[in-house]
């Protein structure tokens, strides 16, 4: 590129105003719909792209602006830099959990499994502690529960706590529990009997294939009806767990084993689970069923049906290692220890939930050829994106999403090539477009990166392809942003990695990484 172009460039980046050009472009896209602010329809004429004389013209505008704003290079000044960005925070009233003034740490869960009833009865025991700088005031520590939950007793110690209970919103009740006098930290007792609420999915011999099952699943707020919790993505804590199930059946969890099953007096069988790495409490997870089980990697097995266990390990053989090593490479190191696989019975209505040490994978990407098992590059990718660093709020999902699918596509690009990973993308951006119009007709509120969380709005009901794919897109743009600022010839495969060394320091212990993140 010649001088001139470089110095174009520089103006088209740093020029204040936006461009008439570039404008036009992106509002030919709109040409006819309703503005989401003034109410009024875009007119097709304004967005009418402008001729080449018009571009020329624009274009040594900015050329003698930035001629004019040269100074003298002897001169000490301070290096330009954008103005800050100023962004209001965004509301998220989906937990009532007074998460400023009360920390769970750590949940220890012992729960048994009663397939004829549809429940889980048993003891969950809180290790909570203030704040820090909260003072000793309030006393009051609010949890997340659901209607489908019934509390019989509190404690701390050997003392009994009063509690109050209300109704919070359309998907959650509000525990209320006062502590002793001068409370610093210490374990709180509650012991409950639940349905699981919309945590739980409960599946009968036939729906199963041949024995019940049930699994558990929290995203974005329904662990409050597995188990009393701060259900705010802000509040973090490791877990632990024994559930006890009938021998017959096989309980896998979302955090590694630390014991082999214990056979009871009654003939049940007790499982017990860790999680050392702090985790939000919606990825607590676990199921229990009819399973077997095949290694399909050094570090990786998959979970299934037992008639569909052989054609699942076929089908995901040395796919899980592949992805893993490349995300190592680009992002640093798997803190999960396993990454093993749970095949989902066909009630599961996603593609795949990225819970740590065990995603869970609809059935119906068993197709026989593997053609649809990079699926699992996108959950493994949360491992680093949305597991390790969450977003601090369901206002900005995209931190979860948009960051994963980046993500994602770094890590296809380098185990199954730029082609089909570009192909991918342009797809992405298909479904984007149709997704903003869609949204556009309703408000445009849905077609933004950060939408808040009202009281009373459930967080699942604000989603949609927005947060993976605009996320995706804005750190496309900031890869594309610091590539240009470098006015130097990058190759795609260079360009394409621009941003890796900043993502991986996001993520790594010492690095920039927090646990939570929010934008402001």
């Amino acid at each position: 590129p010649t001088p001139e172009a470089h110095e174009l460039r520089r103006a088209l980046q740093t020029h204040a105003t936006p461009s008439p050009v570039r404008a036009a472009a992106a509002m030919s896209a709109y040409t006819g719909q309703i503005d989401p602010v003034t109410g009024e329809t875009i007119d097709a004429a304004a967005a009418a792209a402008p001729t080449p004389e018009e571009q020329e013209r624009e274009a040594l505008e900015l050329l003698k602006e930035l001629e004019a704003a040269k100074v003298d290079e002897s001169e000490d000044r301070e290096p330009w830099s954008p103005p800050p960005l100023e962004l209001k925070p965004l509301v998220d009233e989906s937990s009532c959990a007074n998460v400023d003034h009360f920390l769970v740490t750590h949940a220890d869960l012992d729960l048994d499994v009663d397939f004829k009833k549809k429940t889980l009865a048993g003891v969950a025991t809180l290790f909570v502690k203030r704040a820090p700088g909260s003072g000793h005031h309030p006393l009051e520590l609010c949890l997340d529960i659901h209607e489908a939950m019934t509390i019989a007793d509190v404690a701390c110690g050997p003392a009994t706590l009063k509690t109050t209970r209300e109704r919070f919103c359309d998907f959650g009740d509000r525990l209320t529990v006062t502590l002793p006098d001068e409370f610093v930290e210490g374990e709180i007792v509650l012991t409950y009997t639940t349905t699981g609420g919309d945590a739980a999915t409960w599946l009968d011999a036939v729906q199963a294939g041949g024995k019940p099952f049930v699994f558990t699943m929290g995203q974005a707020c329904l662990n409050r009806g597995l188990f009393p919790c701060q259900d705010a993505p802000r509040s973090r804590m490791t877990w632990a767990a024994r559930v006890t199930a009938p021998a017959e059946f096989l309980v896998v969890a979302a955090a590694p084993s630390t014991k082999g099953p214990k056979t009871l007096k009654d003939g049940r069988r007790a499982f017990r689970f860790a999680m050392p790495v702090k985790v939000p409490a919606y990825l607590v997870a676990f199921a229990v069923g009819d399973l077997a089980s095949r290694d399909v990697g050094p570090r990786s097995r998959v979970y299934a049906h037992p008639r569909k266990v052989e054609a699942a390990a076929k089908e995901f053989a040395g796919v899980t290692e592949k992805y893993l090593k490349a995300g190592e490479a680009l992002f640093g190191t798997y803190s999960w220890g396993r990454y093993d696989l749970l095949m989902m019975p066909r009630a599961f209505a996603y593609g795949g939930m990225e819970n740590p040490t065990l995603t869970y994978l609809s059935s119906t990407l068993v197709v026989g050829d593997g053609s649809l098992t990079d699926t699992v590059a996108h959950e493994i990718a949360h491992s680093w994106f949305g597991n390790l660093v969450t977003n601090g709020s369901w206002a900005e999902f995209f931190l979860n999403e948009g960051f994963t699918m980046y993500a994602q596509r770094r890590i296809t690009r380098v185990v199954d090539g730029a082609p089909i990973t570009d192909l991918e993308g342009k797809v992405g951006w298909r479904l984007l477009e149709n997704e903003i119009n869609v949204a556009q007709q309703g408000g445009g509120l849905f077609s933004r990166l950060r939408v808040p969380i009202s009281w009373n709005v459930d967080p699942d009901d604000t989603y949609n392809d927005v947060p993976y794919e605009k996320g995706y897109a804005l750190l496309c743009a900031m890869r594309d942003a610091v590539v240009d600022a470098c006015f130097v010839e990058f190759s795609q495969d260079q360009r394409a990695a621009a941003l890796d060394p900043w993502l991986r320091q996001y993520v790594e212990p010492g690095g920039t990484r927090r646990d939570d993140v929010r934008l402001g």
